[in-house]
């Protein structure tokens, strides 16, 4: 028997052999063929991996052939994950890199998500989401490029920071149920909640069964700290108090913000009987914690970040003073 840290090792440097046993049985010959090694390699890889109990001799089809054990293929699985999420973590890392080591995340909202960054084009964005946005990206992505011409609205590096926070408007019009935490006074993404919630949403999504349908951001539900509270109430004081009057806006103020931007978006549901699918975002800011520059965000949509921040924003709640109480 292996120790882990062997088992780590030998599954490591034998993946190709495992990941091609996964497919199916397979003799010695076969496999020096199809992987180009030498036999004398792949004897040795036969025999570590059988000695770790990854893999098994067995008679198929009355020749005598190797497949993977129920752990060999539970041990492949495990590494695939952890390759993977490694992989997810380092072509992050730049983005990721702009949070404190104490920012509690978990890999539910990092699995599958999309770094956006000004370099980011809106069609990735749209390509990698599972809801069906390509109107909306489209007409943002028109509006980007012709900010970008010469003579545009925006020239060179100043064109792309404009390019986030369109992006990041973009996506805050999918849906009309929103949960929002800030680390501070967050600019831009206060502008873009302002300007959806006075103009009630804008463009037309088409979804999967070719319907269309118009969003719009209906209610939001703010958790800030104090400092970002007094920016909505003044910087921001007529649409704050025009949200706060229609029953759209509700505050908590919270002592213990986190050190990233979180936003749950619930879409709106196709049927309408189904449970509505969610849109999570997690912004990031230069140098993480309460800074108005956004330096990225990660976007998913699937179920598991949706979760997850569900249950983020309920704990602080749990611990935030609401402000803000609706009208009877």
């Amino acid at each position: 028997m292996v120790r882990e840290t062997e088992l780590l090792a030998i599954v490591r440097r034998r993946a190709s052999l495992l990941r091609r046993l996964a497919t199916a049985p397979a003799r010695p010959s076969a496999l020096t063929t199809e992987l180009e090694l030498s036999r004398s390699t792949i004897d040795r890889g036969l025999s570590e991996l059988q000695r770790a109990a990854l893999i098994e001799r067995a008679t198929v089809d009355g020749q005598c052939q190797y497949r993977l054990t129920v752990a060999g293929d539970l041990a492949l699985s495990s590494f695939e994950q952890l390759s993977d999420r490694l992989t997810q973590a380092t072509r992050r890392s730049e983005l990721l890199a702009e949070l404190p080591p104490s920012a509690d995340l978990s890999w539910h909202v990092l699995d599958g998500a999309t770094a956006v960054t000004a370099a980011t084009e809106p069609a990735q964005v749209a390509e990698s989401l599972s809801i069906e946005t390509e109107l909306e990206f489209e007409s943002l992505a028109s509006e980007t490029a012709a900010a970008e011409r010469p003579g545009g609205d925006a020239e060179g590096a100043d064109a792309e920071p404009g390019r986030l926070e369109s992006i990041l408007s973009a996506l805050l019009r999918l849906g009309s149920v929103h949960q929002v935490v800030v680390p501070g006074p967050t600019h831009c993404l206060a502008s873009a909640y302002c300007e959806a919630l006075a103009g009630g949403g804008v463009g037309v999504v088409e979804s999967a069964d070719g319907k269309k349908r118009e969003p719009g951001v209906k209610t939001v539900e703010v958790i800030a700290p104090q400092d970002a509270i007094q920016v909505l109430l003044s910087t921001f004081g007529a649409g704050t108090a025009s949200a706060l009057a229609a029953d759209q806006l509700v505050l908590h103020e919270t002592t213990q913000p986190p050190a990233y931007g979180l936003v749950s978006v619930e879409l709106d549901a196709e049927p309408p009987e189904t449970e509505p699918a969610a849109l999570t975002i997690l912004l990031v800011c230069d140098g993480g914690g309460p800074s108005d520059e956004l330096c990225g965000l990660l976007v998913n949509d699937s179920p598991d970040a949706a979760e997850w921040a569900r249950d983020r924003i309920a704990s602080l709640t749990e611990t935030a003073q609401r402000l803000s109480m609706p009208s009877e």
